[in-house]
């Protein structure tokens, strides 16, 4: 199952809490739901969380206004991606590009990078190999004004995050949720794994400085027995500690 959708529409509003400051009025339940393209129910329950935090506060007959601002996210220093950590581990990293172009975003694109449901954003779809074994499938989406929809050539052997600071935008932190998933047909076929069969999966959120999202990328791995790991390091920071590096391979 995927991550629960309050969450990631919790997530959103708490960077529209961000950008208003304390006192700003957020947009209509209706208009979070058009934003996020979830029902009310869900909007609401992210809204009711929020809420029981103290940053928000409903107010009868005006609207839902910033109460507190969050605390904040917690500071990852420089993502690596999958290219960059493999590499420089002594692995050969290669990628078939199975599609590309400027698309209408899909509603978990859309909700994930906070825009409207069919706003125009690359979509790029990779098979990944790792020593010359297919390792994963990764669709990404970003917004073309950051990096347009090129030769398919240019995501063949290079990193996605790379090709970003090539062109001066900034990564800073990147949010991930792992879970257990079942490809559909088409997705395994490319994996040559049997369809519905339970696989790891992982949604990440790349963040400039600015703390706003800059791509989405759920990935769909071949091998049963994935596994995760983390390395965290302290920092010094009256915050928490800091995730400083993340593998999932």
């Amino acid at each position: 199952m995927s991550e629960p959708k309050y969450l990631i529409a919790q997530r959103v509003i708490t960077r529209l809490c961000r950008d208003a400051g304390v006192g700003g009025q957020l947009p209509t339940e209706q208009e979070l739901c058009q934003l996020l393209g979830y029902s009310r129910i869900t909007v609401r329950r992210a809204v009711d969380v929020l809420a029981a935090q103290g940053i928000v506060r409903r107010r009868q007959g005006s609207g839902t206004y910033v109460e507190a601002l969050p605390g904040p996210p917690p500071e990852v220093i420089n993502p690596l991606g999958f290219h960059a950590q493999m590499t420089t581990r002594g692995h050969r990293v290669r990628s078939r590009v199975c599609f590309l172009a400027t698309v209408p975003a899909a509603p978990e694109a859309a909700s994930a990078l906070g825009r409207p449901l069919g706003t125009p954003l690359v979509k790029l779809v990779r098979l990944r190999f790792l020593d010359g074994s297919p390792h994963h499938l990764t669709t990404s989406w970003w917004d073309p004004q950051l990096l347009p929809a090129e030769n398919p050539g240019t995501y063949e052997d290079h990193s996605l995050y790379g090709l970003f600071r090539e062109r001066g935008v900034e990564l800073i932190r990147e949010d991930v949720s792992v879970y257990l998933g079942h490809p559909a047909a088409d997705t395994a076929a490319l994996l040559e794994i049997p369809a519905r069969e339970p696989r790891l999966m992982s949604d990440s959120i790349v963040f400039s400085p600015d703390d706003h999202p800059v791509a989405f990328s759920r990935t769909l791995r071949r091998a049963p027995d994935a596994t995760v790991s983390f390395s965290m390091t302290a920092v010094e920071s009256p915050h928490t500690p800091t995730e400083q590096e993340h593998s999932l391979g």
